[in-house]
């Protein structure tokens, strides 16, 4: 257990607009509500990856026959598969690692998005897992949500403006 001393001088992570931001008993809890759940999809997310490559001799189970043809496809697309088992690989380090959160999270979505349907709508035997994983990565990404904000502005700051004024002056 933390003294107030304590937990008035942790200093908040995730605080982009002022570093040396304190936090109280509730944001602490949140802090190390968003570590355990980071850690846990990226250990998931990692494991998944090395399920991927083999290492444990799994294989993916064979699909019904509603979903068989988008297996099937998966497969013999030859690259798709690899492209998912390299990005749970990074994106599990990086969660794990607390490095690039903000970026795994956006990667990972669309992912986790179509594993989401895929089990919703063509295989249900995997959903509960599959919602989870979706879940997991909104919470992720709705923490993450003030890395966002500069691509989201209706009129984004130009990087080349600064560019642009100086080559019309010449």
């Amino acid at each position: 257990m933390r003294s107030k001393a304590e937990v008035s001088v942790i200093r908040c992570w995730h605080s982009t607009d002022n570093p040396k931001r304190t936090f109280g008993r509730e944001e602490l809890d949140m802090t190390r509500a968003l570590d355990i759940t980071r850690i846990i999809c990226g250990i998931l997310v990692f494991f998944s990856g090395l399920m991927g490559l083999g290492i444990f001799g799994w294989e993916p189970p064979i699909a019904g026959p509603e979903a068989r043809p988008f297996q099937l496809a998966m497969h013999e697309a030859g690259y798709f598969l690899p492209i998912i088992t390299a990005i749970y690989l990074i994106t599990g380090i990086s969660f794990v690692t607390n490095r690039y959160t903000a970026l795994s999270s956006v990667v990972l979505f669309p992912i986790s998005l179509n594993i989401l349907l895929f089990h919703a709508i063509l295989e249900a035997g995997q959903l509960p897992a599959a919602a989870a994983l979706f879940v997991i990565n909104c919470f992720m990404l709705w923490y993450c949500r003030a890395a966002y904000a500069p691509l989201l502005r209706t009129k984004p700051k130009c990087c080349l403006e600064g560019t642009r004024s100086s080559i019309r002056q010449s």
